[in-house]
């Protein structure tokens, strides 16, 4: 099966370097080995940028348009919140939620894009470089579709990895 990951990940071999870079020390190549039994490093780095740019948010978006699914289980696929994007959703068999989410979608992203230094919404945490709080924006999470619940800690069976390395809320 393609690793999605592989494209992000040429040249990057040393696990721990990973790590380091990426998580700031909040977890080991030890601990890792352990969620991903069995792998070279190298292949080790490829799972973790697949599953962080890849299939955790599959996971989180499949949640909230459960409806939507090709068949169980098919998760988020690529390209799937266009519509509400650019709100060219079939408006006569939307839900609330998803009126709702197109047009939160579409705020967080104009106010990104008049000041993208500001916060999109008032309690989404501004970014501070150097800061270690990771903040997981979920939107569109069981039925989690205005602005005002843009932010909520997260805890997923298949983002073991993930939840490891995010700070307690």
């Amino acid at each position: 099966m393609q690793n999605d990951g592989t494209a992000f990940a040429v040249g990057i071999t040393n696990l721990s370097a990973f790590l380091t870079a990426t998580f700031d020390g909040l977890v080991t190549a030890t601990e890792v080995h352990l969620l991903y039994p069995g792998l070279n490093d190298s292949t080790i780095i490829t799972e973790i940028i697949k599953d962080f740019l890849f299939l955790c948010p599959a996971e989180l978006w499949s949640g909230g348009h459960e409806r939507l699914l090709l068949f169980p289980g098919a998760g988020a696929w690529h390209s799937s919140e266009l519509f509400e994007v650019f709100g060219t959703f079939n408006r006569s068999t939307a839900t609330a939620a998803e009126a709702t989410l197109s047009g939160t979608m579409q705020t967080l992203i104009a106010n990104f894009i008049k000041d993208p230094m500001a916060e999109p919404v008032p309690n989404w945490p501004k970014y501070v470089l150097g800061n270690t709080t990771t903040t997981l924006v979920m939107l569109a999470y069981s039925g989690n579709v205005v602005a005002s619940n843009v932010v909520q800690a997260v805890e997923s069976d298949p983002i073991t990895l993930l939840v490891k390395v995010s700070p307690p809320s």
